[in-house]
């Protein structure tokens, strides 16, 4: 009798050590040092998990997951470019617009507060780049400015002109001024103004981009030009002629006009008496 309540006993303490579950556990990263915020390099990287647990085993599951801003979770598989060994996620060629986003490890456990996991968001630097260093626009034409952005999470952006903001240095700036998203998704990346205006609208116009990771700027210096500056060479040119041929026929109006001189010859056959024997008549009829 007493060997079969020592089986049962002994068969109840199987079951309840296999039910058991481990005591909790936590989990370390490798950018718990910077409170798991890791900004992402432009070479390849690698993040690491790890549990803090003398008494886990030392070979285990673990599955990586990512969200971005405004998605679920979702489960990542290895590609070319995206790598998961174990406990390691390695980034071979990371993307400042596709990469950025919470990541997720989650260990094949069961403890009491459920599987332990840990998540370290991943940001990129924003950096901001102008269509160039000058534009060239003609006084009543239409201004377009991209400015072009890359990096997560999305940036806080404003503009300025001439150091001042943009709403105070155009002049009527609620019916001639607009900012809107470009097609990535970058908020007020574009600046459109209407019609204009010289020299109201000529400066240097600039689009400050703030995130989480660090700040950029990028300027552009916008000239515009007078509608009839194609004109005033050629009214210039004209202006020249003028002002030549009057200087010209001035001058001709100064000079001097040369004095008549008579003929010598003529006058002194004309004062010549006729040869004897003939009379002045007959002189003329011959000639």
């Amino acid at each position: 009798m007493k060997k079969v309540i020592l089986a049962v006993a002994l068969h109840f303490l199987f079951i309840s050590s296999c039910n058991a579950v481990a005591p909790a556990m936590s989990v370390r990263t490798s950018a718990d040092d910077t409170d798991r915020l890791l900004v992402m390099p432009r070479h390849p990287f690698i993040i690491n998990c790890s549990l803090e647990n003398s008494d886990a085993p030392n070979v285990l599951v673990v599955s990586w997951y990512k969200s971005s801003e405004g998605s679920e979770r979702q489960k990542i598989n290895s590609t070319d470019r995206v790598k998961t060994a174990g406990d390691s996620l390695v980034i071979l060629e990371p993307s400042p617009m596709d990469d950025p986003g919470n990541y997720t490890c989650v260990f094949d456990v069961k403890t009491a507060e459920g599987r332990p996991e840990a998540t370290v968001q991943v940001i990129a630097n924003v950096t901001v780049r102008m269509p160039g260093v000058s534009i060239n626009k003609m006084e009543g034409e239409d201004l377009m400015i991209h400015c072009k952005m890359r990096g997560k999470p999305w940036p806080v952006v404003h503009w300025t002109k001439d150091a001042h903001p943009i709403a105070e240095a155009i002049g009527n700036a609620s019916t001639r001024l607009q900012l809107e998203q470009d097609e990535l998704g970058f908020p007020s990346a574009l600046l459109s103004l209407s019609t204009l205006r010289r020299p109201d609208d000529v400066g240097d116009y600039c689009c400050h981009a703030q995130s989480v990771a660090n700040a950029a700027v990028g300027c552009t210096i916008v000239r515009v030009k007078d509608k009839y500056a194609a004109l005033w060479p050629v009214i210039g040119i004209v202006a020249e002629l003028l002002l030549l041929a009057a200087i010209i026929s001035f001058c001709e109006s100064r000079k001097p006009k040369p004095a008549v001189v008579e003929d010598p010859d003529q006058e002194s056959s004309t004062d010549k008496p006729p040869p004897p024997g003939q009379t002045a008549g007959d002189v003329r009829q011959r000639k």
